[in-house]
């Protein structure tokens, strides 16, 4: 089992999917509302109430990172690559989705959620030590019945 943690845990629905993987299981969001009703599951070995890099900053030896649908409203990914890559042992994993952005590194839309090239990512994660390995195409969800198309990443830390 692995040493995982959430970011962006928000109610920990999908906490509930990584928990059977997990020795370890650690969450963070900036919602205290939301942490309580995540903490109510019972699932969590440690809950943080603060900013994902400052998360980051607690742990060393992870194996997985989660990221599902946080990244968009982080903008500049800089800082968050360097703290996963500190966090992670040699091998593991960081795991997130981000919009697509077919023109720019990344753009602050309408909808006040970032959106990010898949070249700003590529780009990060080979400055920060990481390998691609996966780079899939999803449809993250809906807005007004219009999709939100946006990459699933899986990179590995080297």
């Amino acid at each position: 089992t692995w040493k995982i943690i959430y970011l962006g845990c928000g109610t920990g629905l999908a906490g509930v999917v990584l928990r059977p993987f997990a020795s370890e299981l650690i969450g963070g969001d900036l919602s205290f509302k939301m942490l309580i009703r995540a903490r109510a599951r019972g699932i969590y070995d440690a809950l943080y109430c603060e900013d994902l890099v400052r998360t980051l900053g607690r742990v060393t030896e992870v194996d997985l990172i989660v990221a599902a649908d946080v990244l968009i409203y982080v903008g500049a990914l800089d800082a968050t690559f360097a703290a996963s890559a500190t966090a992670l042992r040699p091998g593991g994993r960081l795991l997130f989705s981000v919009e697509d952005n077919p023109t720019a590194d990344l753009t602050l839309q309408m909808s006040l959620r970032y959106s990010h090239g898949a070249g700003y990512v590529r780009r990060l994660a080979a400055e920060h030590g990481f390998e691609v390995e996966r780079a899939d195409a999803a449809v993250l969800r809906e807005n007004n019945f219009e999709p939100i198309h946006g990459t699933i990443f899986m990179l590995r830390r080297d």
